[in-house]
């Protein structure tokens, strides 16, 4: 009959557990691998769907802060039309600018108020036309009876 000493035994068990344990850790590595492999896939997928719908954003903010600037851009242009225009009207000898409004849209130059004759009017409306930046000018200026 074969005897095997208790050391050799244990060593004998220690070995086998030992390997055991190592398999197993193996095993829930390569799962937990593949596990992470998986959802590190899913994790930069989100990520990069993430940054694309980031990117359109931006797009959009830019396309609407462009517009908003385009405004911006219009609004201050006609400003200086209108400001031009009245300057012209306030000038010149013929035209009594105090008594004319000017409006401007868009390069649109409308003219309101009253004069005192049919050529102040055209005189008005002459100086708004050769104003820069005008692209149409609107009379809506009215003869006053004295």
């Amino acid at each position: 009959m074969l005897r095997i000493r208790t050391e050799d035994k244990e060593d004998s068990v220690l070995k086998r557990c030992g390997t055991l344990f190592c398999a197993s850790a193996f095993a829930v590595a390569c799962s937990q691998t593949d596990a992470g492999m998986i959802a590190g896939r899913d994790l930069a997928d989100d990520a990069r769907e993430g940054a694309n719908r980031a990117g359109d954003a931006a797009r959009r903010g830019m396309e609407r802060a462009g517009e908003a600037a385009d405004r911006a851009g219009a609004s201050v242009a006609d400003a200086a039309i209108t400001s031009a225009v009245k300057t012209k009207l306030l000038a010149d000898d013929m035209v009594r600018g105090l008594n004319i409004d000017v409006d401007t849209n868009h390069g649109l130059v409308t003219l309101n108020g009253n004069v005192s004759s049919r050529a102040e009017a055209n005189q008005a409306v002459r100086l708004a036309q050769g104003t820069h930046g005008v692209t149409k000018v609107v009379d809506n200026l009215k003869v006053a009876n004295r």
